[in-house]
């Protein structure tokens, strides 16, 4: 059983998470997740929510990069051609 300290700081860290940059939520989740049991409801929600937000946010950046070497490409070769 969880103190009411332990829900307490809990509950705040996870309403003010959603405000926050995703590697700053990403840091507050996994440490959230090291304050509980291992084998907890809680501790497996958090680590699965933790790698799912990072999982994303690596798509994500790697979707940036080749969006941003796609748009490079695009422009070049017609420059002298007709």
């Amino acid at each position: 059983m969880r103190s009411p300290a332990s829900e307490f700081l809990s509950g705040y860290v996870m309403d003010k998470a959603a405000d926050e940059p995703v590697h700053v939520r990403l840091r507050l989740y996994r440490a959230l997740a090291t304050t509980l049991p291992a084998r907890s409801a809680r501790f497996a929600e958090l680590t699965k929510l933790a790698d799912e937000l990072e999982s994303i946010e690596t798509r994500s950046r790697q979707l940036r990069l080749d969006l941003g070497e796609e748009g490079h490409s695009t422009g070049s070769g017609q420059g002298g051609e007709r």
